[in-house]
């Protein structure tokens, strides 16, 4: 007799399989703390019990942006020298709403019609924001709108702020109506007042004919002097 020896050589990788694409929530710096990935993928081998591992690893923190992708690979190894390897593709999101920092209340001077005059508010806005650095501004009122006002009447007008990933914060600032127009009177025509014994000219009331008209008020205070 003679014999012949046999060594098995497992030559076959494992089969596995990848869970689906993660879309991941970004921090408050922006990063992407890479999840774990290993406990929803699976696989199949011919020989061997599989050893799992990914890259970049659990907790690893990586610069991002809405809408960034990130590829972890993830690795089975059967223990006799065959490994095999799938993707998961994790995409940034952008949950975080902006800061913003309003312009400080204004005083506004009212018009002839007694209307306030609504300013560009987000000229003056600043924002603060994890992912992004420019923004889209609007406001309400809009710039230019004319509002009815009086002395002393405040409008709020909200600023809002968009940073451009879906996220929107706002702020507001208060008008206040200034009337700075002084009214336009109109006294009695002149008269001619005869003369007391004492040829004394007794002054008559004149405010109780006389009118005036103003921007924002229908009633007046009057006096005279003398």
């Amino acid at each position: 007799t003679c014999t012949t020896v046999l060594t098995g050589d497992d030559a076959t990788s494992p089969s596995i399989s990848c869970e689906p694409g993660q879309t991941v929530i970004l921090s408050a710096l922006c990063l992407l703390s890479v999840p774990d990935v290993l406990d929803g993928s699976v696989g199949s081998d011919n020989c061997g019990s599989l050893t799992w591992s990914q890259s970049p690893t659990l907790g690893t923190l990586l610069s991002s942006g809405e809408g960034a992708t990130h590829t972890v690979t993830v690795t089975a190894d059967d223990g006799n020298g065959n490994t095999s390897t799938c993707t998961v593709v994790l995409t940034g999101d952008d949950a975080t709403p902006p800061v913003p920092t309003c312009e400080g209340p204004q005083t506004i001077v009212l018009d002839a019609d007694c209307e306030l005059l609504v300013p560009d508010l987000t000229d003056g806005a600043t924002a603060s924001d994890n992912c992004s650095s420019s923004f889209y501004w609007s406001q309400s009122p809009t710039a230019g709108a004319e509002l009815a006002s009086g002395e002393g009447t405040t409008h709020t007008v909200t600023v809002t702020a968009d940073d451009g990933n879906g996220n929107t914060s706002t702020c507001t600032v208060v008008l206040t109506g200034d009337d700075t127009s002084p009214p336009v009177p109109t006294c009695e025509s002149a008269q001619t007042i005869t003369l007391d014994g004492e040829c004394e000219l007794l002054v008559p009331d004149l405010t109780d004919m006389a009118s005036a008209l103003d921007n924002c008020s229908s009633s007046f205070t009057w006096a005279q002097s003398p």
